[in-house]
């Protein structure tokens, strides 16, 4: 499939300098394009590759552009390239998903509810009393209990597991092999140290918007319910505890945990492999490293980093500090050296 630049400014807008009725073949980096392919560039340290191109589109924006690059080229400024390349994919994507269809290998409850234009494939299990949005992609070898919400539009791909009671919104994603409503981790331990266990029998609500990545797990609510936030992208291979509140527009990425009980305000991110304790607040768009191990809330707005996390610039004067000590040492043991 080809798009001329007009076409596709028809479809995402944008100002085009240049030949409009160019022929867009694909997508391609801005380190590898071929005559015929579309890129863009986001970060300037990119922009050295702009005076070799030929004959391809550009989206850039109006700032990165230089006189007569629009001679060879045809040029599309918008404000965000990276986002207007994003929905770019969206038309190359390849359209091959059948039609909407219902396996007779899955099984689905009698009780269910089911809306229109529904694809559900080979061994799929939904329970009772659930309900299934319209437009709604079911993929093989899913487990749905009984009870559970899936709002319209919404994929759920291959080996996920949704727990009972599970509310699930609008124009959601849930990657493969994904738990959502798994038993929190209630295992006190009482005086005598033997360790008991606390029945959890909440559940989780996922708000618009959400996804969800590969293989993260989300544990139901011990009585009330883990809460996710519309728009919320969180990544692969993360654990988010039992009673765990995520506000609007958040981050969670990769191999990160965040303990039972913490809550995350609106546009938080949590960067790789970051360790949250439980029962904190992360105020409206903080920022915890990658790698910290946060043990205090954070006020609005503020970036932690570090283990113990700490606020980032008392943590970079650390390092700085730190990364000094070898020298400072040898020049101690050199004094007292000479004073023997």
């Amino acid at each position: 499939m080809s798009y001329t630049v007009s076409q596709i400014v028809s479809h995402l807008g944008g100002q085009v300098l240049g030949d409009m009725e160019r022929e867009v073949l694909f997508p391609r980096n801005i380190t590898d394009t071929i005559e015929g392919s579309i890129t863009f560039l986001e970060n300037s340290i990119y922009k050295k590759y702009l005076t070799s191109l030929k004959n391809v589109t550009i989206i850039l924006k109006g700032e990165d552009h230089s006189e007569g690059l629009e001679k060879d080229n045809s040029i599309i400024l918008t404000d965000s390239p990276q986002l207007y390349y994003g929905k770019l994919l969206t038309l190359f994507a390849e359209k091959d998903e059948p039609a909407p269809f219902i396996s007779p290998q899955s099984y689905i409850d009698e009780s269910v509810k089911l809306g229109k234009n529904i694809t559900i494939y080979p061994f799929v299990f939904i329970g009772k009393n659930s309900t299934i949005g319209d437009n709604v992609k079911i993929y093989p070898n899913v487990t749905i209990l009984a009870n559970s919400i899936i709002g319209n539009n919404t994929l759920v791909s291959s080996n996920v597991k949704i727990f009972k009671n599970t509310k699930i919104g609008k124009n959601c994603y849930i990657d493969q092999g994904a738990s959502i409503g798994s038993r929190g981790f209630g295992f006190p331990k009482d005086k005598t140290g033997h360790t008991n266990e606390i029945p959890q029998i909440g559940n989780v609500i996922l708000g618009d918007n959400v996804y969800i990545g590969a293989n993260t797990t989300i544990d139901r609510a011990t009585v009330e319910s883990t809460y996710i936030g519309d728009n919320t992208k969180i990544d692969n291979l993360v654990q988010i505890a039992h009673n765990v509140r995520i506000g609007k527009e958040c981050l969670v990425i990769s191999q990160s945990g965040i303990a039972g009980s913490t809550e995350l305000e609106d546009n938080v991110i949590i960067a790789a492999q970051a360790g949250i304790v439980g029962h904190l607040k992360l105020q409206k768009g903080s920022i915890v490293g990658a790698q910290s191990g946060l043990t205090k809330s954070i006020p609005p707005g503020e970036m932690w980093s570090g283990s113990p996390a700490r606020p980032h610039f008392d943590e970079l004067r650390k390092e700085a500090i730190m990364n000094k000590l070898p020298k400072l040492y040898k020049m101690l043991m050199e004094v007292l050296h000479g004073k023997k």
